[in-house]
């Protein structure tokens, strides 16, 4: 009789085992989802942070370049009235 026990309790223990290792599979699986999901969103994430810095750099040059403009014509400006005699 514990014999025939002891064959029904490993059934029982082999059948739970094996259901663990698919449980523990089931769930690497996903984590290894999970972690390709995250890794996806950071290299969205740099990719726009990529994006805004180049939109930065563009718009500093931009003003760098309407100052030297500014500054160009200021200097004209002041040149010609220096000629004609007229000072502001």
């Amino acid at each position: 009789m514990s014999a025939a026990t002891l064959g029904i309790s490993n059934y029982w223990v082999d059948m739970g085992g094996e259901e663990f290792r698919q449980n523990c599979t089931e769930w690497i699986r996903k984590m290894n989802q999970f972690k390709a999901a995250i890794a996806q969103i950071e290299a969205e994430m740099m990719n726009y942070a990529n994006k805004l810095q180049i939109e930065e750099e563009a718009e500093a040059a931009r003003v760098k370049e309407a100052q030297r403009q500014a500054a160009e014509q200021a200097a004209a400006a002041a040149a010609a009235a220096k000629m004609t005699g007229k000072t502001k």
